[in-house]
């Protein structure tokens, strides 16, 4: 019989020690579940932030690549340009030389039509004036 108070006593103590330790078990649960928290709201700030930073370098390379094209077009253009005022050129050259021919023509026919008659020889050893005077 003296077995029993003794298991008593004894049960008594563990259930102590399960309480006691069952407080310091649910205070690390509790704990270790305020650390998970931490981690998953740490784990979604760092998703969050490569995710902004994969569409920040898309928008980068967006952007670099629309640079390029305008810079490509714009070269396009300025060749262009230069090709067009080369050939502009050429052609006020062509048509200087057209208009130097239509007007050498222009003259020939105005010849053809209206021509200028060729000037009277004059003697100058005979001076009218005295011809006139001598007469009189």
């Amino acid at each position: 019989m003296l077995a029993l108070p003794q298991a008593q006593v004894g049960q008594r103590k563990l259930r102590k020690r399960v309480y006691k330790h069952r407080k310091a078990f649910s205070d690390a649960q509790a704990e270790i579940q305020n650390y998970h928290t931490a981690l998953q709201a740490r784990r979604n700030q760092v998703e969050n932030a490569i995710r902004e930073c994969n569409e920040a370098q898309a928008r980068m390379m967006q952007m670099t690549r629309e640079r390029d094209e305008a810079m490509r077009l714009a070269e396009n253009r300025e060749a262009t340009r230069v090709t067009a005022l080369f050939h502009a050129e050429i052609r006020e050259e062509e048509l200087i030389s057209r208009i130097a021919e239509l007007q050498l023509d222009v003259h020939r026919l105005n010849n053809v039509i209206n021509p200028i008659p060729r000037p009277v020889p004059v003697n100058h050893e005979e001076n009218p004036v005295r011809k006139i005077r001598m007469m009189a």
